[in-house]
């Protein structure tokens, strides 16, 4: 489900909102379907 993991991006998002490590999280997002 693509529910699970968007819920757990949504966690880390929520929590420290650093630029450096989102923008990470948000490549590792993109490339994972």
């Amino acid at each position: 489900n693509l529910n699970t993991p968007l819920h757990a991006f949504k966690r880390v998002a929520s929590g420290p909102r650093i630029d450096k490590p989102q923008h990470i999280f948000f490549i590792v997002g993109e490339s994972i379907p």
